[in-house]
């Protein structure tokens, strides 16, 4: 099950990116390797969401990714953050999630 999960999710990676299936496994990152960010990973997320019924009302997208456009929060707090630090999304989570029927 996990096999055909991957294959779906590599498959809706094509729809956002041209990276070469055989280059992502399941440790691979959506946001930190395949460098999907902005409005790509708010089309992602959603598609995600939709084609595999999970939740994301709990979803913190900021924990992931970079938002477009200019932010002034933003970038108050990378004054006094580690600038662009981001936790990696990996395949391995999103297949957790389909599991668990939700993103968090």
């Amino acid at each position: 099950m996990k096999d055909i999960m991957f294959v779906q999710i590599l498959e809706l990676i094509n729809e956002v990116t041209s990276y070469n299936e055989k280059e992502i496994s399941l440790d691979t990152s959506i946001n930190l390797d395949l460098r999907i960010e902005g409005d790509d990973a708010t089309d992602f997320i959603g598609k995600f969401a939709k084609k595999f019924s999970v939740d994301i009302s709990a979803f913190d997208f900021d924990r992931y990714f970079i938002t477009e456009g200019f932010n002034p929060m933003g970038y108050l707090n990378s004054l006094f953050k580690k600038k662009g630090k981001k936790e990696a999304l990996t395949i391995k989570l999103l297949i957790d999630a389909i599991e668990l029927k939700k993103l968090e």
